[in-house]
């Protein structure tokens, strides 16, 4: 045919020469050329069901037969879906599935459909009641992103694989067999979507049951005998001896196991002699100080100085350490949809108790002189002993440091959703399918945190006996015993993770859905309620239970 046109034409053109002149022939004006199919019709055209029989034209693919380094004919088919695709999109043109297991996840082109369930054991190729099954390795199985011009997914059936072997991560927790966002025009058809089960969530970590040190006990108050007096006589015939103050014993002090330590406790206060004076100057009574710091975190007991004037004189005892605070609970996670994707709900930890307060040191006393007889006529007019005679004077109890606070542990993580399809921001057609979940990923455990430890004891203060001394009043002396350190406060809860839900078909926008069969499965299982009584180790405390739901769709909004 191409030879005899060669011919034909040269032969026809030498005519023209000899028996006319070319001058009187009627011109003629080239057609414009007609403009071919646009992208969006060919993809139109490909996305057709094609008419049962033989295979239309398109990228041949076969798992068992293909080749990598094949054309894509039906007789040399490609072996992967990945490569049909890309060679479908640049020849403008179809995909044609071999109706076998094809093991590896797959993301759609845009304007490419693709038909499976083809008999490639015959030639040609022919429909069969088989479909192409996807059996991808990760999930999601399909993916679609952007798509803006017809595409189909023709008599597949996609399997997303099970997470449940390992603890759900941010990169690995749901499984989902369709995943399509900012996409429209795509079609599935004839098919099965079937997610698999979604990963775990990970237990949270108990906190660690603090311990404090046992140096955090204030000292015991201590005795000043055997002090001679030197009398300093006055106009008031009031008398004094020149001793320095008995200082007073140290509070306790703590370090914790874990966190930040309690409080130092305060010291005890000094015994004292006193020097100088008028008697309008002196300080009858007990003189109480208070804590140095008024925070349970850092607060140090308060050095009471305190001093007793008269006889059977009485220091005053050091005030307990507040309580430190319990720590903050952590709520109990709840998974939710986003333009990301489904977010698993991870608990939030609680917070470490804090610190108790140091207790007060005990207040010192001094004792040094007594009424005599013959001053009864002249109201009371007081004077020391002789010189020679021994005075008596102790020191307050130390403060017992604060306990430690408890720990709140770790939170319980969630767990993976199992969705069969999730479709976002996107116009998609769902037609003579079914979609089925699996479970959702258990709840990962919270904890109720340790409770604090109990603050150091306060040191003892001390009696002095009758001083024999002073025949007419008896001087006793009686000391202040230092305060308890406050006790740690109890760790905060860290809450459960929530369980996956397990959700067939999940939307920002609803589909169009034709014969559309949904099949959820089981919900992720949850967390019990925990609790804790005052008498038990964790104190007073619910952490309250979390439950997992299975729906065969949920529509939610961005």
């Amino acid at each position: 045919m191409r030879s005899s046109l060669f011919v034909v034409v040269p032969l026809f053109l030498v005519a023209c020469g000899v028996f006319g002149s070319t001058s009187d022939a009627p011109t003629t004006e080239s057609p414009e050329p007609q403009a071919g199919p646009s992208e969006a019709d060919k993809a139109a055209a490909n996305a057709r069901l094609p008419v049962g029989g033989p295979a239309a034209d398109g990228i041949f693919v076969s798992s068992s037969k293909g080749d990598d380094m094949g054309t894509g004919a039906m007789d040399n088919p490609v072996k992967s879906l990945a490569l049909a695709f890309a060679l479908a999109k640049e020849r403008g043109t179809r995909v044609v599935a071999c109706a076998e297991d094809f093991r590896e996840s797959v993301t759609l082109v845009d304007g490419v459909s693709v038909f499976g369930s083809y008999n490639c054991n015959q030639t040609p190729w022919k429909e069969g009641k088989k479909r192409t099954r996807l059996l991808a390795p990760t999930s999601p199985a399909v993916t679609a992103r952007g798509l803006s011009l017809a595409t189909r997914l023709d008599a597949f059936e996609v399997v997303a694989p099970d997470l449940d072997s390992a603890p759900a991560t941010d990169q690995v927790a749901t499984s989902t067999a369709l995943d399509v966002r900012a996409s429209h025009g795509l079609i599935v058809s004839q098919s099965v979507l079937h997610a698999g089960k979604g990963a775990p969530g990970s237990d949270g970590v108990v906190g660690r049951t603090n311990s404090r040190t046992a140096s955090s006990n204030g000292l015991d108050a201590t005795d000043e005998t055997q002090k001679p007096c030197s009398v300093i006589l006055n106009p008031h015939n009031l008398h004094f001896c020149r001793h320095w103050p008995v200082e007073g014993p140290a509070g306790g002090v703590t370090s914790c196991a874990t966190g930040p330590a309690g409080g130092p406790g305060g010291k005890g206060g000094d015994g004292r002699f006193w020097e100088h004076g008028e008697p309008a100057e002196l300080p009858f009574g007990v003189h109480l100080g208070k804590p140095r710091v008024a925070t349970p975190e850092t607060a140090e007991g308060g050095d009471y100085l305190g001093r007793s004037f008269g006889f059977g004189s009485r220091g005053g005892p050091g005030s307990n350490g507040k309580d430190g605070a319990d720590g903050n609970d952590g709520p109990n996670g709840a998974g939710l949809f986003s333009a990301e994707g489904f977010l698993r709900g991870n608990g939030t930890a609680g917070d470490s108790g804090k610190p108790g307060q140091g207790g007060g040191g005990g207040s010192g006393t001094a004792n040094f002189y007594e009424t005599a007889p013959d001053d009864y006529n002249e109201g009371p007019r007081f004077r020391f002993p002789a010189a020679d005679k021994d005075e008596q004077s102790a020191t307050g109890g130390g403060g017992g440091a604060g306990g430690c606070g408890g720990q709140s542990g770790s939170a319980g993580t969630g767990g993976g959703a199992s969705i069969g399809a999730l479709l976002i921001q996107s116009v998609v057609t769902l037609e003579s399918t079914r979609i089925e979940s699996d479970a959702g990923g258990r709840a990962g455990k919270g904890n109720l945190g340790t409770m604090g430890t109990d603050g150091g004891k306060g040191g003892r203060g001390t009696t002095r006996g009758e001083n024999l001394q002073y025949r007419l009043y008896s001087s006793v002396t009686v000391t202040g015993a230092g305060g308890n350190g406050g006790a740690g406060g109890a760790g905060g809860s860290s809450g459960h993770g929530a369980p996956g839900p397990s959700i067939a078909l999940a939307y920002s926008t609803q589909p169009t859905m034709v014969d559309l069969e949904l099949v959820p499965g089981a919900a992720g299982a949850g967390q019990p309620e925990l609790k804790s009584s005052v008498a038990g180790p964790f104190g007073a405390k619910v952490l309250p239970a979390v439950v997992g739901e299975s729906k065969a769709q949920f529509g939610f909004q961005l």
